[in-house]
């Protein structure tokens, strides 16, 4: 435990030279004395060479599957996500229309995805729909309000990265 006078010292010392490190090296200063402690280096996995290895790597269940009364796999949001960090692009989503019909109970949300490059360039685009009259948020109803934006914006994501690798 260092005492109160050694930190004032520290502190209130001269500034001392800046010594140089080594990559892969940390060093821990001892009166001018530079001691080398090893870093533990953490394997990295190589990245697949190209997409079609990546989209090889996808996990059946958790990036795709199926889905009820749909024939053939289908992209799940998890899928969509790690394509875009592979890929290195982003995503923003943008609220193109709400309705809102209160005696009818009916909400329904539009809205825009934009896949976005490192350079802030929207590299593609895709609209996804959502509303109140699908089964699943039939008897909700007006409490799905979040959930239905929601699986617009999915909706909209997945197409968006399917069109991108197609």
């Amino acid at each position: 435990m260092a005492k109160i006078n050694d930190i004032k010292n520290i502190i209130g010392a001269k500034a001392r030279p800046v010594l140089e490190v080594t990559a892969g090296a940390t060093a821990l200063k001892e009166e001018q004395k530079i001691i080398p402690i090893p870093v533990k280096e953490v394997p990295v996995k190589p990245e697949p060479e190209s997409l079609q290895s990546f989209l090889a790597t996808l996990v059946k269940g958790v990036d795709y599957g199926n889905l009820p009364r749909v024939q053939g796999d289908v992209l799940f949001k998890a899928g969509a996500l790690k394509i875009l960090r592979f890929l290195k692009l982003k995503y923003s989503v943008i609220l193109l229309d709400k309705t809102v019909s209160a005696p009818d109970k009916f909400i329904s949300y539009t809205v825009k995805v934009d896949i976005i490059n490192q350079d802030g360039e929207i590299v593609y685009e895709s609209i996804g729909a959502a509303n109140s009259l699908e089964s699943k948020f039939e008897k909700a109803g007006f409490s799905s309000d979040n959930l239905i934006c929601r699986m617009a914006a999915k909706r909209a994501l997945v197409a968006a990265v399917k069109e991108m690798i197609a």
